[in-house]
C-alpha cells in the first residue's frame, strides 16, 4: 500500500468555497483510478490541513500523481491556495487494526446502537 499526505496552510483570504469546489472535482478523478483505497481530511487547530490518501499500488498512485486533471489542480493549489506544503509519499511496510472494518473500507456505516436489546437477553 501507498500513503500520500498533503499537510498544508492556507494563504490568507482565500476563496475557500472555490478550493471546496476543486475538491469535489478531485474527487471523481480519484475515485475513477484503480487501486485508488481512500482518502481523508483533517484540520488541526492551528490552521493546519492534511489529506490523506491511500492506493493499493505504487501503480495506482502513478496513475492519480501523472492525470492531468489533478497536475493542473495542484497546480493551482500551489499558485492560489497555499501558503506552505509538505507532501510525503510512503510505502507501507505494515498495518494493522481493531476487528472493526472501517478503516479497510472506503465507507462503512457505523455499528447500530443495539444495546437495549442486549442488555434484554438473558431473561429480564
Amino acid at each position: 500500500m501507498i500513503v500520500a499526505m498533503l499537510r498544508y496552510y492556507f494563504r490568507p483570504g482565500v476563496d475557500i468555497e472555490e478550493y471546496q469546489r476543486l475538491g469535489t472535482e478531485m474527487s471523481e478523478v480519484i475515485n475513477k483510478i484503480p487501486g485508488y483505497l481512500a482518502d481523508k481530511d483533517f484540520s488541526a487547530p492551528d490552521g493546519e490541513q492534511v489529506s490523506v490518501v491511500q492506493f493499493a499500488s505504487l501503480e495506482a498512485f502513478y496513475l492519480w500523481r501523472d492525470n492531468y486533471r489533478h497536475i493542473t489542480i495542484k497546480r493551482r493549489g500551489r499558485e492560489e491556495f497555499f501558503y506552505s506544503y509538505h507532501i510525503t509519499v510512503s510505502s507501507v511496510i505494515d498495518t494493522y487494526s481493531s476487528a472493526v472494518p472501517q478503516f479497510e473500507q472506503k465507507a462503512v456505516p457505523p455499528p447500530e446502537d443495539n444495546s437495549k436489546e442486549q442488555s434484554t437477553i438473558g431473561g429480564d
